[in-house]
């Protein structure tokens, strides 16, 4: 996939600001992506991500999913999982802000990596956080980082087709945030779907990671299921 011209295309069709009709995505807009809101919890998370950033431990890691553009192999340092697969600041904040902003009191994620991701949405409102990791020494870190940042996380090691059917809660918020390859993001999205509480909101990541995170994102648009969507390029 050709990344810049998608971002072009992106551009040109992006609405601003005042081309958004609906209230609800108006005051959303004001409230969760606006890049200037900070809170309390923001440095304490980002601490973490630097102590993990200067590891050099190396874990066995066991990818369930499409691996990753730009770090192969069974054997990796802590630093760079981070680097390659923990969310980046600007969306861990927006993690942040949407997860506060809606009021969650129980969200899921599939994919946790080291926890940062995590972090962010279980630090809003000290919600209660489910969240799925297929590599067991990753898991074991990620834990470490719940730990360390006194989090409400229920952290399940686990592959998430096998993990999905033992979930007996309803969520207010699904971060899909693993395996990126489209089909199977399909399949989640379905096993999933009778999780979610009315007026809950699916966050899915990395939509432009090939043709067919792409393509199943349309798919997504095109959901009845779904009343609003919106494309955030990434």
């Amino acid at each position: 996939m050709n990344r810049i011209w998608e971002f072009l295309k992106y551009q040109v069709i992006a609405k601003n600001l005042h081309g958004t009709h609906s209230p609800f995505v108006y005051e959303l807009y004001e409230n969760v992506f606006d890049p200037n809101i900070s809170f309390y919890a923001f440095q304490e998370i980002e601490e973490r991500r630097q102590y993990l950033l200067a590891s050099t431990e190396l874990i066995h890691f066991e990818d369930h999913g499409a691996g990753s553009k730009t770090n192969g192999g069974r054997e990796r340092q802590v630093k760079d999982i981070v680097r390659c697969a923990s969310k980046p600041k600007k969306y861990g904040e927006l993690l942040f802000r949407l997860t506060k902003y809606l009021d969650v009191q129980c969200s899921l994620e599939l994919g946790t990596s080291v926890g940062i991701g995590s972090a962010y949405i279980a630090k809003a409102n000290n919600t209660k956080h489910y969240t799925i990791e297929g590599a067991p020494e990753v898991h074991r870190i990620a834990k470490e980082t719940f730990n360390t940042l006194n989090l409400n996380v229920r952290a399940i090691c686990s592959t998430f087709k096998n993990a999905i059917p033992t979930l007996n809660k309803k969520f207010d918020l699904i971060f899909i945030d693993g395996h990126h390859h489209g089909p199977c993001i399909l399949e989640y999205i379905e096993m999933l779907k009778p999780l979610l509480n009315d007026g809950g909101v699916f966050v899915l990541d990395d939509i432009r990671w090939s043709n067919d995170m792409l393509h199943a994102w349309q798919q997504v648009i095109n959901d009845p299921k779904f009343q609003i969507t919106i494309d955030l390029f990434e």
